[in-house]
């Protein structure tokens, strides 16, 4: 039988053992809890110093899809809630992580940003008020031009646009979705303005689901470089929806001509074999969009044609994400989703006027970059960043950060809490 000094001894030894595992659990979510900084996002920690109206940084975040009240009928009311409120705490700690190393002067939410399109005006309104705690927005804001001046990283406006899991595709788009969307979310088509050491900026955020809702006249269309307005445009809108969105960009593409941003939550029309998603659309009997993929090959060219000065587009929907250059020299990054099903991935843009960007962060992040070359294929092709030309005076840069999917943050999390737990109860015990 063993002595009581022995058995002393062995919890002295499994305490030693659960502190080790302690603290390496606390190590790597440390390093969690930094992990922006892998991927060349860390402003806040004090490399390359940021002259004031220098530079301008968006974050943006694509689908995140939040449940409720559908999980918890289908799962039962104690492993539904904790589902919603342990995503909810999970994409809170991404953004929140993200937004604190990257230090970013705006935010976009890239539609989907609710699950289901159906949802009452309650249960939206609910889901609405999560995203706020979970981006840390006091409001969503669409209108208005963003300050100069750099402001306090929870005072940043977070804008949205809608998705088809928001107000559904085309042939569900009604006064009733658009009324719930508009009173959590603010204007579905927008415009704001910002500048960049004096240079000025256009940013339009634009309810893509309307669209498509459209038909082409053939004959008219082929004259529509010349048209300053819907009416000789040779658009057939088929929504209300349809009006208001090409309404907004005919009068976007009155004013004069400065570098634009546009965000869409459906991609601009791309070639099969670009993306992961094809070029697809499905109609119904009436023509209105009953699915799609990306924006048709039409409208993409009417919008190209209509704001020749678009530089950028950021795009959700394909929640793989895509990067590509279009023909006619317009970069577009469609952003993967940040669900954790697809690894937390959040993006940012950043304007700087050219050549004078802070080659010391630059510099570091290339060397991140490069290292992170050596992480297996299904982590490396989530690595991702780019610098190139943002009309006249500017560049702009977007890098890609990744958390991996939620389940090493529930693992961290447990395992941190739980080895915490028991080395405090050996402890009392030896």
């Amino acid at each position: 039988m063993a002595s009581p000094k022995s058995i002393r001894q062995f919890f002295v030894w499994v305490s030693k053992a659960i502190g080790i595992l302690q603290y390496l659990s606390l190590a790597l979510l440390a390093i969690y809890y930094a992990y922006p900084i892998w991927f060349g996002v860390f402003s806040s920690f004090g490399f390359g110093p940021r002259e004031l109206n220098s530079s301008f940084t968006i974050m943006g975040v694509a689908d995140p899809q939040i449940e409720g009240n559908h999980k918890v009928e289908a799962n039962g009311f104690l492993k539904g809630t904790v589902d919603v409120l342990g995503n909810d705490l999970y994409l809170r700690h991404l953004v929140q992580t993200n937004k604190f190393w990257g230090k970013p002067d705006a935010m976009v939410l890239l539609g989907d940003l609710v699950s289901f399109q159906n949802l009452d005006v309650n249960e939206f309104k609910n889901r609405a008020e999560r995203l706020k705690r979970i981006t840390g927005a006091a409001d969503f804001n669409s209108t208005g031009v963003v300050k100069e001046a750099t402001p306090q990283v929870n005072e940043i406006p977070v804008w949205a646009i809608p998705g088809n899991h928001d107000i559904g595709y085309g042939n569900e788009l009604s006064d009733s979705q658009t009324e719930k969307w508009i009173s959590s979310f603010g204007l579905m088509n927008w415009a704001t303005k910002t500048s960049v050491a004096g240079h000025p900026v256009r940013i339009l955020g634009i309810n893509s689901l309307a669209l498509d809702n459209v038909q082409f006249n053939p004959e008219v269309a082929s004259k529509f470089q010349s048209c300053n307005s819907l009416s000789c445009s040779g658009i057939l809108p088929l929504s209300k929806e349809a009006v208001d969105v090409w309404t907004f960009l005919y009068e976007q593409a009155a004013q004069a001509e400065i570098p634009t941003i546009i965000f869409t939550h459906v991609p601009f029309y791309k070639p099969q074999h670009a993306c992961v998603d094809k070029p697809f659309i499905s109609r119904s009997d009436n023509h209105r969009v009953l699915k799609q993929n990306h924006l048709s090959y039409e409208t993409t060219q009417h919008i190209f044609h209509l704001l020749p000065s678009i530089a950028l587009i950021l795009s959700g929907h394909d929640h793989m994400g895509c990067d590509y250059h279009h023909p006619n020299g317009v970069i577009e990054h469609t952003l993967p989703s940040v669900m954790g099903y697809f690894g937390g991935n959040i993006g940012f843009v950043e304007l700087t006027l050219r050549n004078v960007p802070s080659m010391f962060r630059r510099n570091l992040q290339s060397k991140f970059h490069h290292y992170l070359s050596y992480l297996p294929s299904p982590v490396k092709n989530y690595v991702y960043s780019e610098t190139k030309a943002f009309g006249p005076f500017l560049d702009m840069t977007f890098t890609r950060t990744f958390a991996g999917p939620s389940f090493i943050w529930w693992a961290l999390h447990i395992s941190t809490c739980v080895l915490t737990i028991l080395r405090l109860l050996l402890i009392s015990f030896v």
